[in-house]
């Protein structure tokens, strides 16, 4: 008798729990690191008209270590459709499905934010330059009143397991080679 309550609550609650899919499409590993010809002071004048001219804002900046981290900010984010390909091609963040109980749709997140975490380092002639995506995170708020954060699930609050297309990278390596 004490098997078959506990079976029937595991299969209760197994039915009950949020789902998160992860992904099928293949998306570059971090950090991604971009090599330039250029001398350290230049790619780091690069740099920072880059973060200027986009309107992303700088937590840290520490040239003599060559580290530069954005505030936290909104980042163009989206799914993989049912090919395995990116829904939006121009996203900077990838992020899984989450669906929510007797949902046959994923839940869309209100906001996705992530910071940029930049290094520079000189490499014989060559500078490189480590670009990494942290701090991602997203918040959902729809019509299903699912909020990850208020839903105490096993995971950090609001995180998710993001990855990023590579996107944001090569417009960065586009201005600094």
């Amino acid at each position: 008798m004490k098997y078959a309550i506990a079976a029937c609550l595991l299969i209760s609650l197994s039915g009950c729990s949020v789902k998160f899919f992860g992904f099928k499409g293949s998306y570059p590993n971090t950090p991604i690191v971009i090599y330039s010809d250029r001398t350290k002071d230049q790619v780091w004048d690069n740099l920072i008209d880059f973060f200027a001219q986009n309107g992303i804002a700088i937590k840290i900046i520490d040239k003599a270590s060559g580290l530069i981290v954005s505030e936290k900010m909104a980042i163009p984010w989206t799914y993989e459709d049912d090919k395995n390909k990116l829904k939006d091609p121009r996203a900077f963040v990838v992020i899984p499905d989450i669906y929510i109980p007797g949902s046959d749709k994923p839940a869309l997140p209100t906001e996705v934010q992530a910071s940029w975490n930049v290094r520079l380092k000189t490499e014989g002639a060559r500078t490189s330059i480590n670009v990494n995506l942290v701090n991602l995170d997203a918040k959902y708020l729809d019509k299903y009143t699912f909020y990850v954060s208020a839903a105490k699930q096993k995971y950090p609050p609001e995180q998710i397991n993001g990855r990023t297309t590579g996107i944001f990278e090569k417009s960065l390596a586009d201005i600094i080679k």
